[in-house]
């Protein structure tokens, strides 16, 4: 039965370590990571911070990263594509070998947090206790199988959201902003959550994909 593991890594024993540690409020969101292979493991990444001057500063100095290009610029956000340095290649190697794949991958503060989809429990063990050895080893949050988590019992396994855009989503429940009327502005749920009006809108409408496109694959137009 395959199964679906949240795991999350210290970022001081990750790639990007001194580029999370030197850029205050940086996040970190991979685009379009389902997929497995060494090659392309994380390699556009839309990262958020307030003081892009320091970024590109911290990234040129990088030790885990031999380039990072800035492709694109959206509101306060930006996408780069990033090579990897040797380091990072063992790890991408074993899921492969392992015929994992990652779902969803962020960095914030101390930690980066992996979805990942096993095969089944086995590949996980393995998985688990190979990088434990090579001191690289992974702090599991929840593990759910695959089928059960596509029937409903684990949204936040299964619909491809991060963290940011799952608590985004609570707040404005919580809020009330999908009630009608409304019970709260964006504005409002922004400053609740200490982003900008923009991040917040750019974070809801990107949880709301993830929902949209899950629906659409698994029950149809």
């Amino acid at each position: 039965m395959s199964v679906v593991a949240t795991l999350e890594h210290p970022t001081e024993q990750f790639p990007l370590q001194s580029t999370l540690a030197s850029v205050p409020g940086l996040e970190i969101e991979a685009e379009s990571v389902a997929a497995h292979g060494t090659d392309r493991l994380l390699a556009f990444v839309w990262m958020r911070c307030d003081d892009w001057g320091a970024l590109d500063q911290a990234l040129a100095t990088d030790h885990t990263l031999t380039d990072a290009a800035l492709l694109k610029e959206q509101g306060e956000r930006r996408l780069y594509r990033l090579d990897w340095a040797e380091g990072f290649e063992p790890v991408a190697r074993l899921l492969d070998d392992e015929g994992a794949t990652i779902m969803n991958a962020s960095a914030r503060n101390d930690a980066w947090t992996f979805r990942i989809l096993f095969p089944h429990r086995d590949s996980l063990s393995r998985t688990l206790r190979v990088t434990e050895e090579e001191a690289a080893g992974f702090s599991v949050q929840r593990i759910r199988e695959f089928d059960t988590a596509r029937n409903g019992s684990d949204v936040d396994d299964t619909f491809g959201l991060t963290a940011s855009q799952r608590e985004a989503l609570r707040v404005a429940l919580d809020g009330g902003y999908y009630q009608v009327p409304r019970g709260a502005e964006l504005s409002e749920l922004a400053a609740d959550l200490n982003i900008s009006h923009q991040a917040l809108s750019e974070r809801l409408r990107r949880a709301h994909g993830h929902l949209a496109a899950y629906a659409v694959e698994q029950f149809g137009p």
